[in-house]
């Protein structure tokens, strides 16, 4: 149902593409873009309320909100030119199950001259802290997480045009509420010395041209309402092979897995009213994977386990005693 309703509002803002993909079932591909909205506290990242800043060392107080563009440097050991930049994506409405997100920008070239620090990796990671577009700054930046995404290696000359990055499991964290929604940071570690030096800088949601504004590209099903003809359908993305013992548990599990591709991910407990009684975060690795679950001050019960990594989710059931 609320695929129904979210195709019949987007009819003006979103482009929707869809081809059959088996029984009762299409898939869909939705590109949500914000417009610029008022660059004051209200912008959430919606629709019509784009979310998106950037904060620069030398100007350690000037707001950036409302700019055409956002960008980040990496850090500089021989002058005060490091910058960082922010954006949020509301996504409260956006489809809560999907078989992949990617965040799109637009870079501007960089093909003219380049002196130093030409070579450096970029990195998204989640905000942990409520900020506004129309007042951070580089003095009060809001704190961040570890990187979820990334390296992004940018190296001078280099003229990407637009590019999209693969933000899946953030996206279905935030979606399911596993972790607030602030958005993310873009930065570098890279330290060198900033000379013309190279930097993720792209158009924002400020721009006058909505074809180079930041987008979500959402790839997600829903149904047709009727029989289509049947097709092969693959098996659902995500961790495979998965156990988890003792089931029934007492102190701890273990939890056993493979998956595809390593990378950060989550173990999520929620209880049958779906709240949140546990959360680890996991360190995926290529192949077999085994980790032990301490189960302490949870009570005895019912409850639904979610294992988000890389490759996708699963999701099982676990009694405790």
């Amino acid at each position: 149902m609320r695929g129904r309703i979210l195709l019949a509002f987007m009819a003006s803002f979103f482009a929707v593409f869809t081809s059959f993909a088996g029984i009762g079932k299409k898939d869909t591909v939705m590109i949500f873009r914000p417009a610029p909205g008022l660059n004051d506290t209200t912008d959430n990242g919606g629709l019509n309320g784009g979310m998106d800043a950037f904060a620069q060392q030398p100007y350690p107080s000037n707001n950036y909100g409302d700019n055409v563009a956002i960008y980040s440097a990496p850090i500089s050991n021989c002058n005060s030119t490091h910058s960082v930049s922010f954006i949020k994506f509301d996504v409260g409405n956006l489809p809560d199950t999907v078989d992949s997100v990617f965040v799109g920008f637009t870079h501007f070239d960089h093909t003219s001259y380049c002196y130093s620090n030409c070579n450096a990796d970029f990195y998204f990671h989640r905000i942990t802290q409520r900020w506004y577009e129309d007042s951070v700054n580089y003095s009060n930046q809001p704190s961040a997480d570890t990187a979820f995404y990334g390296p992004i290696n940018i190296t001078f000359p280099n003229s990407f045009g637009t590019r999209e990055y693969n933000i899946t499991e953030t996206y279905r964290l935030w979606r399911d509420s596993v972790v607030t929604n602030y958005g993310f940071v873009i930065k570098s570690p890279t330290v060198g010395c900033n000379n013309a030096a190279v930097v993720f800088y792209v158009h924002s949601s400020d721009d006058t041209a909505v074809s180079t504004r930041p987008y979500l590209k959402i790839y997600y099903k829903v149904d047709t309402g009727s029989i289509d003809t049947p097709v092969a359908i693959a098996p659902s993305a995500g961790p495979q092979n998965v156990l988890l013992y003792p089931n029934p548990a007492t102190s701890q599990v273990t939890l056993q897995a493979d998956v595809v591709r390593g990378g950060g991910g989550w173990c999520v407990l929620t209880d049958i009213t779906g709240r949140v009684v546990y959360m680890q975060q996991l360190n995926w690795q290529s192949g077999r994977n085994k980790q032990t679950l301490l189960l302490q001050g949870i009570e005895k019960g019912l409850y639904y386990y979610t294992l988000y990594s890389p490759d996708g989710r699963y999701s099982g059931k676990l009694l405790k005693q």
